[in-house]
């Protein structure tokens, strides 16, 4: 089972409903978490 590119998108996916409801509880925290969780992501899939 080659699920690679799958949990990448999937994660993708999760960081951003995940910021989308520290949007709407307006807590900054999962916000911060999630972006910067975002960007190593980003990076890492990147330089792979």
């Amino acid at each position: 089972m080659d699920l690679v590119p799958y949990n990448i998108y999937l994660f993708f996916i999760g960081i951003f409903l995940w910021f989308a409801v520290g949007y709407m509880w307006k807590d900054k925290a999962i916000m911060v978490v999630h972006v910067g969780a975002f960007i190593s992501l980003f990076v890492g899939y990147l330089n792979a």
